[in-house]
């Protein structure tokens, strides 16, 4: 570490102010304390005598030692410790000024993105670069060691970070997901313990052993022995400074030439400082200037660049969250451990959505929960499931997962969109009972009670239990259809199924079997239920009367009622014959009655 200004710490002694003009003095003689002269005044000889005087200008941190002695007017010999007492140069400051602001910049302006991915680690990364070059500024215009050590001290609110801060920025963009927090946590302790060590520095010797000022070429320069963890630091340094370069150069041969170019701008603007760091490190930098500083200065123009030239946080994440935005269908990011990386606004909306948040885990009680869990382990699927809204609907949704590779091709996630298919269902359902549906009476068509009588039969047959058929067949209807019309015949059909439909069982099967014939199912039902059934709904029968001018109608039916045992019929089929022979006998015994 450098530090750049004076390095004589008081004026006390025999130094005097210099002259209006500004341009110091200073004076070769027997037994000047050189070191009590903080700003090359007249410095008069401890026996009060007015010793030689030679022009120095104040400018001299700028025109390097030889170019004075050169237009010397007097060609003396001047002290050493005198003439190396240069200010600051302007240009550096105002560099570090200019650096430092513009960092500021960058992370406030990152900051107000936070929301978009790696926004908020390079937010913090700009901030630390800011607090660094602003600090090194405040460090080079101080005049004693107490009072560099207290810039150093600033600094370190950022250098300490910028290790720790530059990997983390680089691994959250090269891998599209947020570093393990137990990864944040053991690259930030070193940082706080340095930051500790650093602020506590008088106390301990384990960072700066023995600090003090000795001139430099052009400013004072902070010189000590390294102490343990110092060294530490430094390795620390320089290891995970090297990582964020590779890393970025790296991930840059593998993906899509937009993010290629934006990782290979940030990988040279991280590679910078870290060659500087090794030079200095080595001790191979001029006049032994710590140039971290300024090779981030550089940096931030890499950064800029990145941002502003991709617009790395800006038009393509805030049209890919409009996009997603627009949409109906919900989308959530979750992250290997079953973390919410982003959702849209329609996922916000969802009926279990009330304790999602980003960052947070992903709720796994529910279907939906256990299936982002599966799908970690097997992406690719599909669920249905439905869910009560906030109006008391029941609404209907179909999720599907993708699952997101890494550039190692391993899956690092998954994403998953949950699609409202409320109004599909409905007409999906409604097309069935269309397709199922008698159309005239609301029951059963032939086709649907044919299968529902397959399946009653399959069952029948392999568990053992009993099932019963009555099949109905209304009296002289077709003389109600001649006197009456057709339309009134219809409505007698519609009264008829909606007696037959109040007198059944739960789990019994009704359907219209064609024209004036209706059938019922009688799953577990011995000979003498069944017989009892279809007298009570023949029963339902006569009693059922039209209303107004068609109160007159009279309406019977006949029944023919078949038992099956186990395994003694095994097609529907035959059911429904058998059945139909005993609706015969019926009709044959007079009609109005149940024949087996």
């Amino acid at each position: 570490m450098s530090v750049r200004d004076n390095p004589f710490p008081s004026q006390t002694g025999d130094c005097q102010p210099p002259p209006a003009l500004a341009l110091p003095y200073c004076g070769k003689g027997k037994g000047v304390d050189f070191a009590t002269c903080p700003f090359l005044p007249v410095c008069r000889s401890q026996d009060n005598s007015t010793p030689e005087s030679y022009l120095y200008p104040y400018f001299m941190g700028i025109f390097p030692q030889s170019l004075y002695n050169a237009i010397n007017p007097f060609s003396l010999d001047l002290p050493e410790k005198c003439l190396l007492h240069p200010q600051a140069p302007l240009v550096l400051v105002l560099l570090l000024l200019v650096s430092g602001v513009l960092c500021a910049y960058l992370a406030a302006w990152a900051q107000a993105r936070r929301r978009q991915p790696g926004a908020l680690e390079f937010g913090l990364l700009a901030w630390a670069i800011a607090i660094y070059s602003l600090g090194y500024a405040v460090e080079i215009s101080r005049s004693n060691l107490t009072d560099v050590l207290w810039a150093i001290r600033i600094e370190y609110l950022g250098l300490a970070f910028l290790p720790a801060l530059m990997l983390i920025f680089t691994l959250r963009f090269v891998r599209n997901r947020p570093v393990h927090r137990a990864v944040v946590s053991g690259l930030l302790a070193i940082s706080f313990i340095t930051l500790g060590l650093v602020w506590t520095v008088e106390h301990h010797s384990l960072y700066y052993i023995s600090p003090r000022l000795e001139p430099g070429d052009y400013f004072p320069v902070l010189i000590f022995e390294r102490g343990l963890w110092y060294r530490v630091h430094l390795s620390y340094m320089l290891l995970t400074g090297s990582i964020s370069p590779l890393l970025l150069f790296w991930y840059a041969r593998r993906v899509e030439s937009r993010r290629r170019s934006q990782m290979a701008l940030l990988g040279l603007g991280a590679l910078i400082p870290i060659v500087v760091t090794f030079f200095y490190a080595a001790g191979k930098t001029p006049y032994g200037i710590d140039s971290g500083p300024l090779a981030l200065s550089i940096t931030v123009l890499f950064f800029w660049l990145a941002l502003f030239r991709f617009e790395l946080f800006q038009i393509v994440p805030a049209a890919r969250e409009l996009a997603l935005d627009a949409v109906r269908d919900a989308f959530v990011v979750l992250d290997h451990s079953l973390r919410i990386l982003d959702m849209n606004h329609a996922a916000r909306n969802l009926p279990e959505a009330a304790g999602w948040k980003i960052g947070q885990p992903f709720p796994r009680q529910g279907g939906l929960g256990e299936f982002a869990h599966h799908s970690l382990q097997r992406p690719g699927g599909e669920l249905e499931f439905s869910a009560v809204d906030e109006n008391g609907g029941l609404r209907h949704f179909k999720a599907r997962s993708y699952p997101l590779k890494n550039v190692f091709g391993q899956t690092s996630g998954s994403a998953i969109l949950i699609s409202d298919v409320s109004e599909t269902t409905r007409l999906i359902q409604h097309l069935d009972e269309q397709a199922s549906t008698d159309e005239l009476t609301g029951l059963l068509n032939r086709r649907s009670l044919m299968q529902w009588g397959a399946k009653l039969v399959e069952q029948s047959a392999a568990s053992g239990a009993p099932l019963g058929v009555v099949m109905l067949d209304l009296d002289h209807f077709k003389e109600i259809n001649d006197t009456f019309g057709h339309k009134t015949g219809d409505e007698v059909l519609r009264c008829v199924a909606q007696c037959l439909h109040s007198g059944l069982r739960h789990g019994d099967v009704l359907g219209r079997y064609g024209g004036d014939e209706f059938v019922v199912f009688l799953p577990g039902v011995e000979f003498g239920g069944a017989m009892q059934i279809a007298e009570r709904l023949r029963t339902l029968i006569c009693a059922c009367r039209m209303s107004g001018e068609l109160s007159s109608i009279t309406i019977s039916a006949s029944c023919g009622v078949f038992v099956s045992q186990a395994g003694q019929t095994t097609c529907v089929d035959d059911f429904l014959r058998q059945a139909d022979l005993a609706l015969y006998r019926a009709k044959d015994g007079g009609r109005n009655q149940a024949a087996a």
